[in-house]
């Protein structure tokens, strides 16, 4: 389990370090990324019980606490938000923990569709943060129809 959570970490801050997807709130970072479940592994699909599919998105939120300059350690707390869509079809995110003990990711899965623009609004709420910090993107999905 330890390494399926590991490694789903490093996916998330792989993408978010290549693309700069975090938000920033006093001492608390929200990495996040949005992905089709097709590119996630078939053994940590299963270890996380995210259903493979063309039509299936999944949204990952990593929270983290800035202990000194340039220095992180993991952080927990919930979020809850929606994405919809360019005709303002919407969908509520139902996100879950995904961890290990020191480790915490969130995840939620919803429905895409092929060359499909949407737009996230996900409110992250870290333990011993005064506020939810919002965070807010846009995301185009590319799926393979074949």
């Amino acid at each position: 389990m330890k390494r399926a959570l590991i490694g789903l970490s490093l996916l998330l801050l792989s993408a978010s370090a290549f693309a700069q997807q975090l938000v920033r709130d006093g001492e608390f970072v929200v990495h996040y990324a949005a992905m089709s479940t097709k590119d996630l592994s078939p053994a940590m699909a299963k270890q996380y019980g995210i259903r493979q599919s063309n039509d299936r998105g999944l949204l990952l939120v990593n929270l983290q606490r800035e202990t000194a300059p340039g220095k992180t350690s993991p952080a927990r707390g919930s979020a809850s938000g929606t994405v919809r869509n360019l005709i303002g079809d919407q969908q509520k995110l139902t996100l879950r923990p995904a961890s290990d003990g020191s480790t915490q990711d969130l995840i939620a899965e919803f429905d895409i569709e092929h060359l499909e623009f949407l737009t996230f609004d996900v409110d992250v709420k870290p333990e011993g943060a005064k506020r939810a910090m919002k965070v807010k993107f846009q995301r185009q999905f590319f799926t393979d129809e074949n």
